[in-house]
C-alpha cells in the first residue's frame, strides 16, 4: 500500500472489533500519523515494515481501545518511531522468540554469579497470553537467598501481579528434603521466584540458591494485559 499526505492517519478505525493491519509496508510523504484507533476491541497491527517519509507518530491508541495488540519487526524498528501512545500487549499473535540476552539465575539477598552449562529460553505470545519455556544449568553459583530468576523483558510482565501468576518448575540435582516447588511471578519487573512448600504444614519458603551444581526447568503462563 502506498499513503500520502493524510490529513488525519494512514489508518483510522473508529469502534473497530477484531480488525487486522497486516503487512502495511509502504507510506509516502509525511502525516501525522500512521494508525489512530478509537474505541476498538481485539485490533491488531501486524508489522508495519517501511516508511519513506516521516510520521509524528506510529500509534495513536489511547485508553479508549481495549485488548489491542501489536508487532514491529527489529529490522525495521527505526521507521517505526516515535511510537506515541500505545495500550495493551507489545507483541501480538504469532510472535515468538528465544529470551535475549540469555536467561540466568540470581540470588535474592546477594545476587553472585553462576557457572553456567546451560541457558535455554523460548517465549510465544498470542494477543497478550505469554508461555514460558526455560532450562538453565549450573555447576556453582555464588548467590544467596533466594532463587530468582532473570532475563526476561519487563514489557512482558503482566499489568497486576494478583492473583499470583505461578507455573510448574523441576529442579534437579539439588536437595530439597521432599518438599513442593513452584514458581511466581514476584511483582518485581518479570523476575522469577522459585517457592518451597512444606507437604507436612503447608508452610512455604523461599526456595534457597544451592551453592553446588542444579539443574531448573520452567514452564508458565500468564497475559500481559491483566
Amino acid at each position: 500500500m502506498y499513503i500520502e499526505n493524510c490529513a488525519v492517519a494512514d489508518i483510522k478505525s473508529t469502534s473497530g472489533r477484531s480488525c487486522r493491519y497486516e503487512n502495511l509496508n509502504h507510506w509516502g510523504n509525511v502525516g501525522p500519523l500512521a494508525y489512530q484507533l478509537d474505541g476498538t476491541d481485539g485490533c491488531i497491527v501486524w508489522n508495519p515494515t517501511m516508511g519513506s517519509g516521516a510520521r509524528g507518530a506510529l500509534f495513536d491508541v489511547d485508553s479508549s481501545n481495549s485488548n489491542f495488540s501489536y508487532f514491529l519487526s527489529t529490522g525495521t524498528a527505526g521507521l517505526n518511531q516515535p511510537l506515541g501512545i500505545v495500550v495493551g500487549a507489545q507483541h501480538g499473535p504469532r510472535s515468538h522468540f528465544p529470551v535475549n540476552p540469555a536467561p540466568l539465575v540470581a540470588g535474592g539477598t546477594s545476587a553472585g554469579a553462576g557457572v553456567y552449562t546451560r541457558q535455554e529460553g523460548r517465549v510465544s505470545i498470542q494477543a497478550g497470553q505469554v508461555d514460558l519455556e526455560l532450562e538453565i544449568g549450573c555447576t556453582s553459583h555464588t548467590g544467596t537467598g533466594t532463587f530468582v530468576i532473570k532475563g526476561l523483558s519487563a514489557g512482558l510482565a503482566p499489568v497486576s501481579y494478583v492473583p499470583t501468576r505461578i507455573g510448574q518448575v523441576v529442579m534437579i540435582s539439588a536437595t530439597y528434603a521432599g518438599k513442593h516447588l513452584y514458581a511466581k511471578l514476584n511483582g518485581t519487573g518479570a523476575d522469577i521466584s522459585v517457592i518451597q512448600v512444606d507437604p507436612a504444614t503447608g508452610l512455604e519458603t523461599p526456595f534457597p540458591i544451592p551453592a553446588g551444581g542444579f539443574t531448573v526447568i520452567l514452564r508458565m503462563s500468564w497475559n500481559t494485559n491483566a
